[in-house]
């Protein structure tokens, strides 16, 4: 029975050389083939990853089931003249076709070509420090070109800025910036590829440092005059400064200070240290009071008789001095806290150093 074969009558008859016979007849019912299919509409442009893709056939005469193929990696399943697709992650382009069934078999196809657009590729392996320090800047980071990728997604850590579209970033880590991963993936008009991930550790700068505590009013020569301040966050040692003519060394939050004899008034100042950086100072100002000067010549008789009263002895006003310690022979009296004494000479007196 041909593709074109109608229902109708077989008939059958006898013959001889005296003529024919009665026919027999049987009758024929030639159930049809499906037709042709129609055009497959729906999208010929996809990407991988899109779902719910529609496709349809007009119905097919003499079909009672619908038969469809699709491309590799795009999965959908109907027995009507419409189906919905899936075009996974991996599908690839190529050709969607139907055709009608029955119980006498299949008719002919009918064909789509479908081009599937593919998402872009895993990221690779993000390259760039790993360990870092608060307010670290223009650190760069890449990743290999991401197949099928137009542009480049980037995200970054908390307190951490920089942009970019391509396989590279610049980022810089302010004084607030805390670890977590650098992730970047791939884009196109299909959409994001799988990401990449770099975890970052961010080592903090040391605290601000608090408030120093100890004597603020010196005098030269004073010695181990302690000072300290409050230990500071995310220090491993501490830079001190002193004023010109002081001495002490520590990297402990304590320090003792000796006040030389030519020690002049300044700051202490004090800051945290560790290996991403200095912290902000603290400055605590220092008056240092001079010791009085050396005592100039003294003035006055340096030839007396025991006996003798009210001779005066005078030395120059000595810088910085608030009083005057004067000394006596044995024997000679007098009192004084100025730059002038007046001396009696009991009959007692010997000779001796009058200093002041």
């Amino acid at each position: 029975y041909g593709n074109s074969a109608i229902s109708g009558e077989i008939s059958v008859y006898g013959t001889s050389g005296c003529g024919n016979g009665t026919s027999s007849t049987l009758s024929i019912t030639v159930n049809l083939l499906p037709d042709i299919s129609g055009t497959i509409t729906g999208n010929t442009t996809v990407c991988q990853g899109e779902t719910a893709v529609t496709y349809t056939v007009p119905e097919i005469a003499n079909a009672t089931s619908y038969v469809w193929t699709l491309p590799n990696g795009a999965t959908g399943s109907s027995s009507t003249n419409s189906i919905d697709v899936d075009y996974g992650t991996s599908a690839v382009s190529g050709n969607i076709t139907v055709r009608g069934k029955n119980s006498c078999g299949n008719g002919v196809a009918s064909t789509l070509e479908v081009t599937v657009n593919p998402l872009p590729a895993m990221a690779g392996a993000i390259t760039g420090q790993a360990n870092v320090c608060q307010g670290q800047t223009a650190v760069t980071y890449t990743v290999p070109e991401i197949a099928n990728a137009t542009s480049y997604v980037w995200t970054l850590p908390s307190g951490v800025t920089g942009a970019s579209t391509t396989n590279t970033i610049v980022v810089d880590f302010s004084n607030t910036a805390t670890s977590g991963d650098i992730t970047v993936k791939g884009t196109n008009s299909c959409g994001d590829g799988a990401i990449s991930a770099k975890a970052i550790t961010v080592s903090p700068m040391p605290a601000p440092a608090g408030i120093i505590a100890g004597k603020t009013t010196v005098c030269q020569g004073e010695t181990t005059v302690t000072y300290t301040v409050p230990e500071i966050a995310n220090a491993i040692s501490y830079i001190w400064t002193l004023p010109d003519g002081a001495i002490g060394t520590s990297t402990t939050n304590t320090i003792s200070v000796d006040y030389g004899l030519s020690a002049i008034s300044g700051d202490i100042t004090v800051k945290g240290t560790n290996a991403c950086s200095d912290g902000e100072v603290s400055t605590l100002a220092i008056t240092v009071n001079p010791l009085p000067v050396a005592a100039g010549a003294i003035s006055g008789n340096t030839a007396v008789c025991q006996g003798e009263t009210a001779v005066t002895y005078t030395v120059p006003e000595i810088e910085n001095a608030t009083s005057y310690v004067w000394t006596l022979p044995t024997g000679a009296t007098g009192a004084s806290s100025t730059n002038s004494i007046t001396v009696d000479f009991g009959v007692s007196a010997i000779s001796g150093n009058i200093t002041v």
